[in-house]
């Protein structure tokens, strides 16, 4: 092989190594593309629908639900109960399904098949000198393990509650409800204490707009709120008068009006009472 062509090889293979410097690494360029889409992509991704958002694909079916608010002063005690079912063909992890607790839910419980659990209570069971206290630990969490298994065609309740502070909203007040396995009915709910009277409207899970309420009582002239802004998991105290004029309202009606920059929106709100001084919860089934 003569000179000329060794240096022609030589040139070849110094222009390939120098090429290989510029070239970044297969999994750095794909980690790089997941972390920053282009613009097109992002486009794109925005214009898909959130699937896991639509409460009516949730492989849990809720049976039935409880909802209720006590008003504290400025504060709002709200509980929630859910029964669910599976109607899957396999078992389910509850603890997937639970929502993120927030700072302010006060009690997250599980009840399935005469047991319950209280999720966020202390799990000590014995102090440093208990000897069977490592063991006691062990067997609450086979129990939590357990319970938390829901196998195809049973069901499970999930009771929270949470205090919650009012903040103004116009002559209302507004609240945020907590996060449920399945988003609280949209509801008028009478609430009749002895201390005072409320309506607490829940308005439909995706809300979204500026939101007016109007109360048809049945012997008194209608009365209209502005609401103000509104978004998914959030509700409205309403004050109301004596007991007679609670007693238009439940024979009434409640009509919640969600006006945004594209659409207006309607809605008739069911109406459930409830009795500040009954233990007794109001019931909605879907």
């Amino acid at each position: 092989m003569s000179a000329l062509h060794l240096i022609r090889d030589g040139m070849s293979i110094a222009a390939q190594l120098a090429a290989l410097l510029f070239i970044t690494p297969i999994g750095v360029a794909t980690a790089a593309e997941i972390r920053a889409p282009t613009p097109a992509v992002q486009a794109a991704n925005a214009s898909q629908p959130t699937v896991a958002a639509s409460p009516n694909l949730r492989p849990l079916h809720l049976v039935d639900g409880a909802f209720d608010v006590r008003l504290l002063g400025p504060l709002a005690g709200m509980r929630v109960l859910q029964s669910l079912r599976n109607d899957s063909a396999q078992t389910i992890d509850l603890g997937t399904q639970l929502p993120p607790i927030a700072s302010d839910v006060d009690t997250v419980s599980v009840h399935r098949d005469g047991r319950s659990i209280e999720l966020l209570a202390g799990s000590s069971c014995g102090g440093d000198d208990d000897p069977n206290a490592g063991h006691a630990h062990a067997e609450l969490d086979e129990i939590i393990a357990d319970l938390m298994q829901l196998p195809p065609g049973q069901r499970a309740t999930i009771e929270i509650t949470a205090t919650e502070r009012l903040q103004p909203a116009g002559r209302a007040w507004r609240v945020e409800l907590p996060a449920t396995v399945v988003p609280v009915r949209a509801q008028a709910l009478v609430v009749r204490q002895p201390e005072s009277n409320y309506v607490v409207i829940v308005p439909p899970y995706d809300a979204l707009g500026s939101a007016t309420l109007t109360l048809r009582s049945t012997d008194s002239p209608s009365q209209q709120w502005t609401l103000g802004p509104t978004h998914p998991g959030l509700a409205y105290v309403i004050p109301v008068g004596d007991d007679q004029a609670l007693r238009g309202l439940l024979a009434g009606a409640a009509e919640l009006e969600l006006r945004s920059a594209y659409a207006v929106h309607w809605t008739t709100l069911p109406i459930f009472p409830r009795d500040g001084r009954q233990p007794t919860l109001a019931r909605s089934t879907p």
